[in-house]
């Protein structure tokens, strides 16, 4: 067994045992070893490589990127990877903490190459993936250059993948169109700006958030605006998250008269009907018109 080998063997172990989420089918040496920090850029990344890539997926499914401490057991699979991608404009900025410790070959910030402004007004919001159209026309071709540059042997390849991807992506982005073009109602408000590209993008207003810092308490006040907000704005419905605690979204839906859904902007490999890109945005497709009719 040569070296490389050697090294992802041992990188994977650790990784196993550390809690890290590896697609057993792809728990294989002599790949390219892509560390994404969250399941969403993983799971397009794998569509683009296919057998070409061995993924790691730093964020456990259920946390909050906003939030999470990164183990230092983490360090080695970032320092061996081939490929290290965030998304960083403080979504995942404890990356940063691993790319310092480690080093990786080759390390991308999507915010940094993506135009955030494109179907969106706020620059810095960096959940760019909850938009198929960036996500097709900007995050796809970008990761297969990606790819191609560390792997030029399979060019034609990856190529092909972005094709076929890429036609999924727009039939995707059709049935939100259509979806979303027939709700009885546009207005939502979500306990932080996760949805803003998404409404943009259908034609769908999020009103307000109720933190603009997961993971920090708003204050009193604050809750009182929203609610008050909520009302006067008949808003449709209060948009909560599985990685955030539920408690404030509970009680402004109550106090507000509105209807609470529980929106997943991350998914996961284990979780049914959101472990894959495609089935999380219909996922979500679906609970927005349960949302807003």
């Amino acid at each position: 067994m040569g070296k490389r080998p050697l090294i992802l063997l041992l990188v994977l172990a650790l990784l196993l045992s550390a809690g890290c989420h590896l697609n057993p089918e792809e728990e294989k040496p002599g790949r390219l070893l892509a560390v994404a920090t969250i399941f969403p850029v993983g799971d397009i990344l794998t569509n683009l490589g296919g057998t070409s890539i061995t993924l790691v997926t730093l964020l456990p499914p259920g946390a909050s990127p906003h939030t999470y401490e990164p183990r230092m057991e983490q360090v080695k699979a970032v320092s061996s990877a081939d490929l290290f991608i965030y998304v960083g404009a403080g979504l995942d900025d404890w990356a940063l903490k691993l790319t310092a410790a480690g080093s990786p070959a080759r390390v991308l910030e999507l915010s940094s190459q993506i135009n955030l402004e494109e179907g969106s007004p706020p620059g810095t919001d960096p959940h760019l993936w909850l938009d198929p159209v960036i996500v097709r026309e900007q995050l796809c071709p970008l990761l297969v250059e990606e790819l191609v540059r560390l792997l030029p042997e399979r060019e034609r390849k990856f190529r092909s993948n972005l094709t076929i991807y890429q036609e999924q992506l727009a039939r995707l982005d059709q049935e939100i169109r259509r979806a979303t073009s027939a709700l009885r109602r546009r207005k939502f408000i979500s306990m932080h700006s996760a949805w803003t590209y998404f409404a943009q993008r259908y034609n769908l207003q999020e009103v307000a958030a109720v933190t603009l810092s997961p993971g920090q308490e708003p204050s009193a006040a604050r809750v009182t605006e929203v609610i008050e907000l909520a009302i006067e704005q008949d808003v449709g419905a209060i948009l909560a998250e599985p990685q955030l605690p539920t408690r404030l979204a509970e009680r402004i839906a109550e106090e507000s008269g509105c209807k609470l859904f529980i929106a997943d902007p991350l998914g996961g490999s284990r979780l049914p009907g959101r472990d894959s890109y495609l089935g999380l945005m219909r996922y979500n497709l679906d609970l927005f018109r349960q949302a807003l009719n």
